[in-house]
């Protein structure tokens, strides 16, 4: 079965394609930070509750790349990547969302190890 797509809010490069391969956003960046960047959405604030430190650089580096709005994340971030904070605020302005990102292992929660421990916080 061939299914014809005429809406124009399609792209005229994905209408024209018999097969179109899509990927999960998750597989990209671990957070489904590209669906809620970018004027359309009118986001606010993103709350990101995340494992590693690693998903937030790629998101700003997916929003630098698409030229979408994304808060400044200060690279000194990157020195607590073993040991993070409980959370960080990366305030945004205007049309900017706000990001709180909350590492769920943290100094706070994982109190009793060292961040040079290597070991894991459970």
């Amino acid at each position: 079965m061939s299914v014809v797509i005429t809406d124009a809010a399609v792209p005229s490069c994905l209408r024209s394609e018999e097969k179109l391969q899509l990927v999960d956003a998750g597989l990209y960046i671990n957070s489904p930070y590209p669906p809620f960047l970018g004027p359309k959405r009118a986001v606010d604030l993103i709350i990101s509750l995340d494992f590693s430190l690693d998903d937030l650089i790629l998101a700003r580096e997916y929003a630098a790349e698409m030229q979408k709005p994304f808060p400044l994340v200060d690279d000194r971030v990157l020195k607590h990547k073993d040991w993070p904070q409980d959370f960080y605020v990366f305030p945004g302005e205007l049309s900017t969302p706000t990001v709180v990102y909350m590492p769920l292992f943290n100094r706070r929660n994982c109190r009793g190890l060292s961040g040079t421990s290597g070991q894991a916080c459970c």
